[in-house]
């Protein structure tokens, strides 16, 4: 029976969801559009804040338009606010983004991009004068966004934003009419992996056969979309790289990424920046004979497939062993509702494994950190479950689902955390406390004692006795005080990938700060990096108390002024970056006589070579150390097996670990209290899989300790791996840091 009022209520969603559908073509957005006039200052403000909530930065598009009549210009500050709860007493975010607006001019349009490193529940806007007031008409209270709260499991669904698709189903808003959805219930299948009570309960159910209950007729279910799709007009995708962050997947056809690259050159370079550090790009219609593929190759600038590159490094098609696999995903929770083989009176049917088509009808391939997909479908929607599960299982999941990727999770214990930390940093001075116990012990016993009747002054023992233990305690505390220092250190790690043919550079980078006195004004990023929060517990852990972060947007950078970086408390992020470079290696040529190869740092002022690994143009390897910024050395030949062996013995002494002694376990709040045992109260008993070993950055760093692996970046020529004492892309907020113990790999190709 629960079963039927699962599926009844989640109907009952999908209708009411159709009803309220955007007019974007959008299943599973959330945050709405908010129209703000104010006669009195002339002005009318339009917010549109819809978008797929993930893990990432959300694009809140805000147009300021002058009423006809305004005669003076306006800069007005536009606050969003976001909220994780209700109950809360204040913003757990706040995001500034000022405007300029030209009297009398054409409406002016700006995107602010929010972060979402949590979940929402509730937003509210402010829109802000020239002296700081709230212009009353042009603020909203807090309104709920339709967040996903409360459905964790949507979580291992994919974020899609897709181009409007010609071959599907026209939602439609009010007079208007929408954007072709496509029909992409069995891709929701192959995410169910064939078990449809899996999303009973959630707001949308794909393509549910006919389930039997005891005491009526069956229930059909109707197909439905995605529930994680976005669907967007080319012209209207975002502009910048950090508003695809909370996406997985963007899927359009080859000749829309041809119109969207000669059309819109800055959305397209935006899309492909994504790509490069860690994103997925689908791309169909290459065609049955892939005779579109050089075209593709060509448009994204991509290196021609030759006898030169192996093939793990070209396109490579799927293994046909795998095609009637099931979908191997890793659970962000466990799903707490029963499945099929749970429901009573359930009739066994023999599965018979598919066979896979002759011919696979996608390809796959490397693009710097992230994958591009070619399918050769003109039309590869709806589709067959086992096809698409077929090309999920061949990307991994740490492609198409958003907190594995990032090894960051919102919802579940981030059980790595103190495995990065500053050595030595918050440990108790436990040596000195034994010093300093035992002399206070001699000092106020038997030396005071014998002072104090030596001098006739026994009646002071109750005066010198407690400011012996003051002193003794005041000492303590200025210890651990200047032990850990008042200035702000940090621990990074890092791994950066260049195409040098390209000129184009990905970071992903693990920052761990203390800070014994937050410096002034917080952290500032740069506005092409994401950032965020590696929190060790979940952000409901204190679900009623506001978290208080703000973050200014001015003149392209991230101010984070209150809330990212207290003092005296460990605080970690993971950042990302992406964006044009010129730097890179330089080959300058070889010794005359000599195998030796010549190269030149131009990484960076700042940057050292401490170990340098090449693969010159004619497949032949080399060794370096010590190459000095701007500086040039002489790389030795080396035998790839040694290399590897060198690079991995590096690799593995900077391995992230819990310092000795410590019990991470005991950070938890208490088993009843703490957000461990809650959701697996909640969601069932396996938790916590996400970590930092699942996201890209971990898993470019682990190829290192594999050089025996046919995907080694050493087996391409024209590529190199140089550690380094710093990255010249990762960004550490604030130039009062001090870097130490830190772990930074360039990868590289030109």
């Amino acid at each position: 029976m629960r079963h039927q009022l699962a599926i009844i209520t989640a109907v009952g969603l999908l209708a009411i969801t159709g009803a309220m559908a955007p007019e974007a073509g959008a299943v599973g957005v959330t945050g709405g559009v908010h129209n703000l006039s104010s006669p009195a200052e002339m002005l009318s403000v339009r917010i549109d804040a819809r978008w797929l909530e993930g893990l990432g930065y959300r694009p809140v598009e805000i147009t300021v338009t002058p009423m006809a009549g305004a005669v003076n210009d306006r800069r007005l500050t536009v606050e969003f606010l976001v909220r994780r709860n209700w109950q809360g007493r204040g913003p757990d975010l706040l995001v500034r983004e000022i405007v300029d607006v030209p009297a009398g001019g054409a409406p002016v349009t700006t995107t602010m991009s929010v972060p979402q490193i949590t979940y929402w529940q509730s937003d509210s806007i402010r829109v802000l004068d020239e002296d700081g007031r709230p212009i009353k008409k042009l603020c909203v209270g807090w309104t709920p966004v339709g967040s996903r709260t409360d459905e964790y499991y949507e979580d291992e669904l994919p974020n899609v934003l897709m181009a409007e698709y010609s071959g599907g189903t026209r939602l439609q808003t009010g007079t208007s009419s929408g954007i072709a959805v496509p029909k992409s219930s069995q891709l929701l299948e192959a995410l169910a992996n064939d078990d449809p009570a899996d999303f009973a309960a959630a707001r949308v159910v794909a393509n549910l056969r006919s389930i039997k209950d005891s005491t009526g007729p069956p229930i059909t279910v109707p197909t439905t979309p995605l529930p994680t799709l976005l669907t967007k007009r080319p012209a209207d995708f975002p502009r910048r790289w950090l508003d695809y962050t909370s996406l997985d997947i963007v899927c359009l056809s080859i000749d829309q990424l041809d119109n969207l690259a000669t059309g819109n050159p800055e959305t397209f370079d935006a899309m492909l920046q994504w790509v490069s550090a860690g994103g997925s790009l689908w791309v169909y219609g290459v065609g049955q004979q892939w005779q579109n593929l050089q075209r593709l190759e060509k448009r994204l600038a991509m290196k021609p497939v030759d006898e030169s590159l192996p093939k793990e490094f070209g396109w490579t098609e799927p293994k046909a062993s795998d095609f009637p696999k099931q979908l191997r995903r890793i659970s962000v929770t466990e799903r707490y509702y029963p499945t099929v083989s749970d429901m009573e009176d359930e009739e066994a049917v023999e599965v018979v494994p598919p066979e896979a088509p002759e011919q696979s009808p996608f390809k796959l391939r490397q693009f710097d950190m992230g994958l591009v997909v070619a399918m050769a479908e003109k039309d590869p929607f709806p589709g067959e479950a086992a096809g698409w599960r077929w090309l999920l299982n061949a990307m991994g999941a740490s492609r198409w689902q958003g907190e594995v990727r990032h090894g960051v999770s919102m919802c579940s214990d981030n059980s790595d955390f103190w495995d990065w930390l500053i050595p030595g940093v918050g440990l108790a001075p436990a040596m000195e406390f034994c010093v300093l116990i035992t002399l206070f012990a001699l000092a106020i016993g038997p030396l005071n004692y014998w002072l104090l009747r030596r001098w006739r002054r026994l009646h002071l023992l109750v005066v010198t006795i407690p400011l012996g233990a003051a002193a003794v305690t005041f000492t303590l505390f200025a210890w651990a005080i200047l032990s850990d220092g008042l200035g702000t250190r940090l621990r990074a790690r890092s791994v950066t990938h260049i195409d040098q043919s390209r000129g184009q550079a990905a970071c992903w980078s693990r920052l761990s700060f203390y800070s014994g006195l937050a410096p002034f004004g917080g952290l500032t990023f740069p506005g092409d990096v994401e950032v965020l929060p590696i929190d060790p517990l979940p952000d409901d852990y204190n679900e009623y108390q506001a978290k208080g972060k703000i973050l200014s947007w001015e003149d392209g950078s991230q101010r984070m002024t209150h809330g990212w970086l207290p003092s005296r408390t460990p605080t970690q992020y993971a950042t990302v970056r992406s964006r044009p470079s010129g730097l890179g290696l330089e080959i300058t040529g070889r010794q005359a006589g000599s195998a030796a190869l010549e190269v030149k740092n131009n990484l960076g002022v700042n940057t050292t070579i401490l170990h340098l690994a090449v693969c010159d143009t004619d497949g032949k390897h080399y060794w370096g150390t010590d190459v000095q910024p701007r500086g040039t050395a002489t790389l030795e030949p080396l035998a790839l097996n040694e290399i590897g062996r060198r690079l991995r013995d590096v690799h593995r002494s900077n391995r992230p670990a819990v310092p000795r002694g410590m019990d991470p376990d005991s950070y938890g709040g208490g088993i009843f209290g703490s957000p461990a045992y809650r959701y697996r109260w909640m969601y069932g008993d396996r938790f916590g899989d996400v970590t930092q070993r699942t996201g890209r950055m971990e898993m470019t760093l682990s190829q290192l300790a594999v050089p025996d692996s046919p995907d080694y970046t050493l087996r391409v020529p024209g590529s190199y791996i140089a550690i380094v004492d710093k990255s010249p892309e990762v960004e550490p907020g604030t130039t009062s840091a001090v870097e130490e113990e830190s772990y930074h790999v360039i990868i590289g190709r030109w």
